[in-house]
């Protein structure tokens, strides 16, 4: 079998027409207006994971600069006594 003849119609093929009957389903439940939404720790706005994670990071790599630049400064105080 050739790749024409996958396309090619030996004979033409029609569908019936159907007629289209809309119909609507009736539900009996109250729709919920209040939405069940946790806030997020250290007052964030709601964000994607890959934001929250890098805001994390920069607040840890901030914290460990502070630290670093603590220990140095206490390095030097006690070098100068």
């Amino acid at each position: 079998m050739t790749q024409l003849m996958l396309f090619d119609a030996a004979t033409s093929i029609t569908a019936p027409t159907v007629a289209f009957t809309p119909t609507v389903a009736v539900r009996n439940e109250q729709p919920k207006t209040t939405a069940t939404f946790e806030e997020p720790k250290q007052g964030l706005n709601h964000m994607g994971d890959l934001a929250r994670l890098v805001l994390m990071r920069y607040d840890m790599v901030a914290r460990r600069r502070a630290e670093r630049a603590e220990k140095a400064r206490r390095t030097t105080l006690d070098s100068r006594l």
